[in-house]
């Protein structure tokens, strides 16, 4: 999700553009869509995964969990904590749900089996490693006796 191409809604919200070309991985489960992809605010990059609901409609939003707070969500067992029960809560009239138990229990299910995902992402997007490698320090070439290129290495 990129935050520095602002949108303005009709209503006067901040629109974001989430999913497609920007994820590193996408998943659909439960009525939902599960996107990791990176949280870019132009001075730093982290992994989050989004979710947004499928029966949502226009109005609803997206819920976003970032990998320096997935640890909230999980017990070292593997078992929701009390304080994902409450930000669940929270997340669903934004999804466009209903706080229901069955509807906190599907949440809370995609969040835990999709964690392992949003660990795994890579720390920024392609381009931006891309973008971060400078010259090379060394280049090394090995020729043999006869002036043939026997082995070449970049540092």
């Amino acid at each position: 999700m990129n935050r520095q191409a602002l949108i303005i809604g009709p209503t006067g919200r901040n629109l974001f553009r989430m999913g497609g070309d920007l994820a590193w991985q996408t998943f659909h489960s439960g009525g939902y869509t599960v996107s990791i992809e990176w949280d870019q605010d132009g001075r730093t990059c982290e992994p989050i995964m989004l979710i947004w609901s499928q029966q949502g409609g226009r109005a609803a939003g997206a819920f976003g969990i970032c990998l320096s707070s997935i640890g909230k969500y999980a017990e070292v067992n593997g078992r929701p904590t009390r304080e994902a029960v409450l930000e669940v809560l929270r997340a669903l009239p934004v999804l466009g749900r209903a706080k229901l138990d069955a509807e906190v229990h599907q949440l809370l299910d995609i969040i835990i089996r999709h964690t392992p995902d949003l660990i795994r992402c890579p720390p920024a997007p392609p381009s931006v490693r891309r973008a971060e490698v400078g010259e090379p320090l060394v280049e090394m070439t090995a020729k043999d006796a006869n002036g043939r290129v026997i082995n070449e290495s970049v540092l």
